[in-house]
């Protein structure tokens, strides 16, 4: 059997297509290719990871070629709202939010266990640096997801007239230094808000600053251990150059700490959402 969307050969009980995640066989039909709520399919396939030489910093090279399975991703940061109601099913204590936040901002001041225990409890996964990566570039190989233009400006504040500026939130000339509701901005090519500029992002990685050197080309997941939990995306009042899609940053002490500048959204690999 063959997915009739790109080909693909499957196993005769297959629901999924493992390369691009349509619905086949006696999955096929409306409504079976439908994403879990809020997320967004990410097809199989390989993509550039990291920066080329002269651009970005020392633990995005060496830049390289890595192919991921097929995962879903969340659409948007999990917002204080989601996480509330986390917190109120696990019996455990919502952490004290900003005074600028509301239910539809993403959820900060909460260290990688709170965000990796949330993401388990939605019967999801935190994404790897990898998948994230992919995620962000929107299917781009350029320097963000819509080009290269912007690169040029990378130490220059983000203004309104400027097109990082309708993708993402970063330091502006208004002086104004708080959090943001969640898909105010455009979606990237993959339908994804907020990826850059919202808010730092905990994913399921070990950092190692050298780790592309030796990174497998497949699937990576990281170092099997480590000091730092990877972070990436960067925040609200970044400029140019530090919201990236190839972006890097370690959490210090294992992720065992928040910041109001550090959030989340979830994953989940194709096989288990069939």
């Amino acid at each position: 059997m063959n997915c009739s969307c790109c080909g693909n050969a499957a196993p005769e009980d297959a629901r999924f297509c493992s390369r691009c995640g349509a619905g086949i066989g006696a999955a096929s039909g409306p409504g079976t290719t439908q994403p879990p709520p809020d997320m967004v399919l990410i097809a199989a396939g390989s993509f550039w990871m990291g920066s080329p030489e002269g651009e970005g910093a020392q633990d995005e090279y060496p830049r390289h070629r890595v192919h991921l399975d097929a995962f879903y991703i969340d659409k948007y940061p999990v917002t204080a709202g989601k996480y509330k109601l986390f917190c109120e099913a696990a019996g455990e204590p919502m952490p004290k939010q900003p005074q600028w936040s509301t239910d539809l901002h993403p959820v900060v001041n909460l260290d990688w266990e709170g965000a990796d225990a949330y993401c388990k409890w939605a019967g999801t996964r935190l994404p790897t640096e990898a998948e994230w990566e992919k995620a962000a570039r929107g299917g781009a190989d350029t320097t963000y997801s819509f080009g290269d233009h912007a690169a040029k400006r990378k130490f220059l504040s983000c203004d309104s007239w400027d097109i990082l500026g309708e993708y993402a939130w970063c330091v502006d000339r208004s002086g104004r230094l708080e959090g943001h509701p969640v898909g105010q901005k455009k979606p990237n090519q993959y339908g994804l808000y907020d990826m850059p500029g919202a808010v730092w992002e905990w994913v399921a990685d070990w950092y190692a600053e050298d780790y592309y050197k030796d990174s497998p080309r497949i699937n990576p997941r990281g170092p099997e251990e480590g000091i730092h939990r990877s972070l990436r995306g960067g925040m609200w009042d970044f400029v140019h150059d530090d919201l990236r899609p190839a972006g890097r940053s370690g959490g210090y002490l294992g992720g065992n700490y928040g910041l109001d500048s550090i959030g989340f959204r979830c994953a989940l690999s194709l096989q288990d959402a069939q």
